[in-house]
């Protein structure tokens, strides 16, 4: 079907938009603004596709130079050729992993849009639809809330009918943390609970002993899972770390292309292997990954931690997968959030479904793109 599609790509363009924080906390984003990566693609007809670019939120300044470079092997070429992306994935030493690997998946995800909407279709019936919903988790419980905006923020999501939560640990002291997380856990009753140690981000992270020690404080929680409890460079520790303790894990989010992924899965490092589209590689190579986790037992989870595009597009993924068991869902709003409305998203009873509107259902409007102006100063900062 979108194989037969003869129109030709006219531009690629990307841009950065900030926007307040009006409901939920985010640590590193010290002006209470975040600032998004969006790449524009568009058609002979004049149709657009849209994509999200993580990129836009770490290294502002850089997104829109890798775009211009990597959007000279795409101009020209039919939107429904099946070798579109080869001459981007096959750019030698760099394009494997890293920053040029998440923004050619970004690139892969617009393409995708621009295909949904000018079939009129959303991108999951053309890339095979699996699933009418997909449960979710709200993701909230951020490393500065005190145990009561803990229980507060829980409260929300569970008369938004969320029936699982995340909540993030590894920042204040050891102590506070266990009492953030038993009032979590008490509060939620039935409900599960995600503990993310965002090892990530956090410097200095915890050691191998110290990870074990910590993961045995949490263990009689009952977690769904802990997640990304070591750096996500130390993957041979995770080996050792899994072999030692009795609570699920689950790692991925900082990764992009194939190496690292394959390492991780060939190994059985990690009990759910997470993956977003906006960064990981784009759609088709986080469904191959999908694919390949199947066959080693090992569970799947999204990550989403973006715009309502972001949303979007990683729900069209989940429900195109059968080898899925969460779909994160951000217990934060931007002022911008109310303009690109997820209308076509339902969440209900704890799962999220989609409509039937075309492509990911997300339009960014010259209105939108004004009114949302890019902010210097609005990167990523821990440290403030």
């Amino acid at each position: 079907m979108w194989k037969n599609i003869d129109e030709k790509i006219v531009s690629v363009k990307s841009y950065c938009l900030s926007s307040k924080i009006i409901e939920g906390k985010i640590l590193g984003q010290q002006s209470l603004t975040k600032s998004f990566g969006f790449i524009e693609i568009e058609s002979e007809s004049g149709k657009k596709g849209y994509a999200e670019s993580y990129a836009g939120v770490y290294v502002t300044d850089l997104i829109s130079h890798t775009v211009e470079f990597l959007k000279k092997k795409l101009i020209g070429k039919k939107i429904g050729d099946l070798n579109l992306f080869n001459d981007l994935n096959n750019i030698p030493l760099i394009a494997r992993n890293g920053l040029i690997k998440s923004v050619i998946g970004s690139l892969e995800n617009g393409i995708w849009d621009l295909r949904g909407r000018i079939l009129n279709k959303p991108v999951v019936k053309l890339i095979k639809q699996e699933r009418d919903k997909i449960k979710c988790y709200s993701s909230g419980g951020s490393i500065s809330m005190n145990k009561v905006q803990i229980e507060e923020e829980i409260e929300q999501i569970l008369k938004k009918e969320f029936k699982a939560y995340k909540m993030r640990v590894g920042f204040q002291s050891w102590k506070n943390d266990l009492e953030r997380v038993s009032k979590a856990k008490a509060k939620l009753g039935k409900s599960e609970l995600m503990i993310d140690a965002i090892m990530g981000t956090i410097v200095p992270g915890w050691n191998l002993k110290e990870a074990k020690m910590k993961i045995n404080n949490l263990k009689d929680f009952k977690p769904t899972w802990i997640e990304e409890p070591l750096h996500p460079s130390k993957l041979k520790e995770y080996f050792e770390l899994k072999k030692n303790i009795n609570v699920p894990i689950a790692a991925g989010e900082a990764y992009s292309g194939k190496l690292e992924f394959d390492y991780i899965i060939d190994n059985n490092l990690v009990d759910f292997l997470q993956f977003d589209c906006t960064h990981s590689g784009g759609l088709e190579f986080c469904k191959e990954l999908s694919s390949k986790s199947k066959k080693k037992k090992i569970k799947n989870a999204i990550h989403v931690w973006g715009s309502p595009l972001a949303l979007s597009s990683n729900l069209n993924l989940a429900l195109s997968l059968d080898n899925l068991s969460f779909f994160e869902c951000p217990h934060i709003k931007f002022e911008i959030s109310n303009y690109l409305e997820n209308k076509h998203i339902t969440f209900k009873n704890g799962f999220a479904s989609l409509d039937d509107t075309p492509g990911f259902g997300v339009e960014i409007s010259d209105k939108i793109k004004e009114k949302f102006n890019f902010v210097k100063g609005t990167d990523f900062n821990l440290k403030g």
